[in-house]
């Protein structure tokens, strides 16, 4: 028997480590290009307008991204996930997916004046009907991403995103320079889904048909409609974090308390859709092979928290310059809430790993049942801290996630052979050269030097330091990121 596993091992090293990591890097690629996009867009709107109209930008997104979770999770996820997918299954999906986001734009056109008047912001109003109209447009776009997915085009949806980026982003940033403010950012989101979907209609062959099928929607909503549930937990957690934050106390105090939190859970939350869009197709088809699904997970949390750490724990180190030269020194208030959610983004590439073996497996309800705890919890800390100030409330977060990660191996250890003590002892090197990194960085906040100069310095520095940790450290990750790289280069230029 384990002779049996150990060649399943390898043939799962040989035939899909390679594939696995190259397809990582073209999401990530993909995914990275759209988020500096938006980066620099929204470093022109920090810079240009006020920060107490950030706080209006951070409701808008409670409800716009509540509504798109409706449209674009669940369905999606059970077609990447289901091991035969035709036309009926994409069509019935797509009809369903446009249904939700005509019934979910006509709520909340209705409900935005309420929406406005609650939080005192009359360019709520128009902004969130206009930017509620990408649900329609989600709608077609997660059943074209569904299928560039299954069959692993992770290329083809890299340059389909550069290009909408690029191009949405041209006419954000046009708009900010001539004062449209919030209105920038609107035109941007609203304009890249609507190019996405229109490039992406002549890479695949499926186009939209209004045929249905009963059956095949029960068999998409029996996986389905338990990951909508989890996925909607996760957002309105974050969600009420928000909208309590904003009603409690000041604008102004939200809107640091936003951007703190925003720029780090937004890298993540790209970095978290990269490893389920990668990861869940290919542990789906090892669905029934229990022990290589253990063996893939040990490999991909080594790998991703070697990669993803780093990068958290070097923006909490150079946090206080990196404020001051993107956003100016006005937004130095939001750097307390910025550092500790750097911290709080560095479980998560756990949780999406569980999360997506689970998903494989079949076990979505194990994954709702984690939400809903996770839930309990989060909402008990909120209470608590909401008594002392909004920076406690971040405080709970960043406990409670850590908590919650402990809870999510010890869930799925109950579906596959895993040893939670061999999943941190793999990550063991990681985390010491991150405190490293971290102490040497951090010091150089104190030397005497202007920002921008003290970033580049502190950056250079970072990079230097840990990649000389893991050559000290003879570290497997860093021997196999360099393959990967050479790999990739390789196909690029022969």
């Amino acid at each position: 028997m384990n002779i049996v596993a150990d060649r399943g091992v390898e043939l799962l090293n040989h035939n899909t480590k390679s594939n696995v990591l190259s397809s990582i890097f073209w999401k990530l690629m993909e995914r990275a290009n759209t988020q500096i996009i938006n980066l620099i867009v929204q470093v022109f709107l920090a810079r240009m307008i006020a920060p107490e109209e950030f706080g209006s930008l951070a409701v808008l997104s409670v409800f716009f991204n509540i509504a798109t979770i409706f449209v674009q999770k669940g369905l999606s996820s059970s077609l990447i996930r289901k091991k035969q997918a035709d036309d009926l299954d994409y069509d019935t999906a797509f009809i369903v997916s446009i249904f939700i986001a005509i019934v979910l734009y006509i709520v909340l056109f209705v409900a935005a004046p309420y929406i406005a008047t609650i939080f005192n912001s009359s360019e709520l109003k128009n902004a969130l009907r206009v930017l509620t109209l990408n649900l329609l447009f989600g709608a077609l776009y997660c059943i074209q991403n569904a299928i560039l997915v299954r069959q692993m085009k992770f290329k083809i949806i890299f340059f389909r995103g550069l290009i909408s980026s690029i191009i949405s982003g041209g006419i954000g940033i046009t708009m900010a320079i001539h004062g449209f403010g919030l209105w920038a950012l609107v035109a941007q989101i609203v304009s890249n889904q609507i190019i996405l979907c229109l490039i992406v209609m002549n890479s695949i062959e499926w186009k939209p048909h209004f045929r249905f099928s009963f059956e095949r929607l029960s068999e998409i909503v029996s996986f389905g409609g338990k990951i909508l549930i989890s996925e909607l937990l996760v957002y309105i957690i974050e969600g009420i974090r928000t909208l309590i934050v904003g009603k409690k106390f000041t604008t102004e105090l939200l809107s640091y308390y936003d951007r703190g939190q925003s720029y780090p859970a937004t890298i993540m939350r790209n970095i978290h859709d990269t490893i389920g869009s990668v990861l869940l197709p290919i542990y789906s088809k090892k669905q029934d092979e229990p022990e290589l699904l253990a063996t893939a997970m040990y490999q991909a949390i080594s790998i991703c928290m070697f990669l993803i750490t780093p990068f958290f724990v070097g923006l909490a180190a150079v946090a206080k310059p990196l404020i001051s030269v993107l956003l100016t020194e006005k937004w130095l208030p939001c750097v307390p809430f910025f550092i500790v959610f750097c911290f709080y983004q560095i479980t998560y590439p756990i949780q999406g790993i569980t999360r997506q073996v689970l998903y494989a497996r079949g076990n979505s309800e194990l994954v709702l049942k984690m939400e809903v705890i996770k839930g309990i919890i989060t909402m008990i800390a909120l209470v608590i801290s909401l008594k002392i100030s909004v920076f406690a409330i971040a405080v709970s977060a960043l406990i409670t996630t850590y908590f919650i990660t402990g809870f999510n191996l010890f869930y799925t250890k109950k579906v596959i052979p895993i040893q939670i003590k061999k999943v941190f002892i793999n990550i063991k090197n990681t985390l010491i050269y991150n405190v490293g990194m971290f102490l040497i960085i951090f010091a150089i906040n104190f030397v005497p030097l202007e920002n921008g100069i003290k970033l580049l310095i502190q950056i250079f520095l970072g990079i230097i330091t840990y990649i000389t940790f893991a050559i000290i450290f003879k570290d497997k990750n860093y021997k196999t990121c360099l393959k990967l790289l050479s790999v990739i280069l390789n196909k690029k230029f022969n």
